[in-house]
């Protein structure tokens, strides 16, 4: 067991002070502000003979356990107001100033608070299963097979609403100084933009559930004939899968510093959570003669009855809008995936938390201050500094295999709701002819 420690001293000194006439009068304080150290920390154990280990197909997982921080000063405070004050028919006046960093030492991160590990294990845990699954099948015979007709149904004639469109009314274009003089009227023209909007929602139907499949089909094909006529196959695999959650916080709130100082504090926690997950698989084919058998040719084509149900889902119409929604299809999938061949798994969990602090004068603030105190309020301009400090943990072990991910609800990417959109428009757009 070892352990290493290595401290990161910051002295976050700050001045304060006022530059007044013989009423004011003058003084200045600093530098002030005791140094604070942050200790970054890493233990373990260690394993000396671990790269035979690994030669070997052996698990040289060991425990490691860490924390560290970092500080970086962004901007140095440099900030200051004036303010006037008139005796006996006599002006005087005076300017407060503060330089250097306010408050650093209070804003060091203890937690990781915001982003949930269970996200970013489930996540993880869906990216395992789809990798060990990849070890021994390339490609989904049976939902390509399931799929071909309606893919090429769609795909037999390119673009074709898109395309069909435009010849049709290509003899219409000398007509759009009519349209746009408004001799269409506008029912008529509303039919036009149907049909066009209708054409392009085809179109995009097309490329992203026509050649977009097909085109990765057809290279899930070519590995599929690289790995069984090239012999690549090993007998141990190494794979590695990972999954991420992130969250973040934002708070603002005032404070002041001695004199008519006062400050708008932004605090900003930005949390990211990783989990990793590594294993070892053994090909249960094994390698050479076995490569070239029928039972490895369906094995990498994806016939095999533990797939049913994924397959099975993959064919539903319009299952993957659920998926938009849902981590079911991910989840059938981890459930029909064999595991049986894994030889190790560990775990590792790594997370961060990022604080900012930024400092603004609020000039406002400042200037009711003074006024409240019978003073005349001048000018204020500055600011009190800003600065980010980082924790970063992290926990690596020995594990079992990980666990099926739940089922969970999560909102679709942009072009998720670009597909949908387009659906929608396919499906509602009313089919009809433009004028003539």
């Amino acid at each position: 067991m070892y352990t290493k420690k290595q401290s990161l001293l910051f002295e976050h000194k700050h001045f304060y002070g006022r530059e007044g006439d013989a009423w004011f009068g003058s003084f200045a304080y600093g530098p002030l502000g005791a140094p604070f150290n942050m200790t970054s920390t890493r233990s373990g154990e260690s394993l000396p003979e671990w790269q035979r280990l690994i030669r070997e197909g052996k698990d040289a997982t060991t425990t490691l356990e860490g924390v560290k921080y970092e500080f970086h000063a962004l901007r140095s405070g440099d900030a200051g107001y004036t303010m006037s004050y008139n005796f006996s028919g006599t002006m005087y006046s005076c300017r407060d100033y503060f330089r250097g960093y306010f408050h650093v030492s209070d804003r060091v991160p203890s937690g990781i608070n915001l982003a949930p590990l269970d996200e970013a294990y489930v996540k993880a845990s869906v990216a395992w299963h789809k990798k060990v699954k990849a070890t021994y099948e390339t490609m989904s015979g049976p939902t390509f097979l399931g799929e071909l007709r309606e893919s090429i149904r769609m795909i037999k004639r390119p673009l074709a609403s898109l395309s069909m469109l435009t010849g049709k009314h290509l003899d219409r274009i000398g007509r759009v100084k009519s349209l746009m003089k408004g001799q269409y009227n506008t029912r008529t023209r509303k039919k036009m933009l149907r049909e066009y909007q209708r054409a392009i929602s085809d179109s995009w139907l097309e490329t992203v559930y026509g050649w977009k499949p097909l085109v990765n089909d057809f290279q899930a094909g070519l590995d599929v004939v690289r790995r069984f006529v090239g012999d690549e196959e090993h007998n141990l695999s190494h794979i590695k899968a990972s999954g991420l959650s992130e969250a973040s916080s934002t708070s603002i709130y005032p404070d002041s510093f001695p004199g008519y100082h006062k400050l708008r504090i932004t605090i900003l926690h930005s949390d990211s959570r990783r989990v990793i997950l590594r294993s070892a698989i053994r090909s249960s084919l094994g390698t050479g003669a076995n490569v070239s058998s029928i039972d490895r040719l369906k094995q990498l084509l994806g016939f095999n009855l533990e797939g049913f149900v994924a397959t099975a889902w993959e064919l539903i119409p319009y299952s993957f809008i659920v998926d938009y929604f849902t981590n079911t299809g991910a989840v059938l999938e981890a459930m029909t995936t064999r595991t049986s061949d894994v030889v190790w798994t560990n775990r590792t969990n790594w997370g961060r938390r990022l604080t900012y602090v930024n400092c603004d004068m609020d000039v406002a603030a400042i200037k009711s201050a003074v006024v409240d105190n019978g003073l005349i309020f001048g000018t204020a301009s500055g600011h009190y500094g800003a600065s980010w400090i980082s924790r970063t943990t992290v926990d690596r072990k020995q594990t079992g295999l990980p666990a099926t991910p739940s089922f969970s609800l999560r909102i679709p990417k942009e072009l998720q709701w670009a597909n949908m959109l387009a659906l929608i428009s396919s499906k509602h757009s009313a089919t009809r002819g433009l004028p003539k």
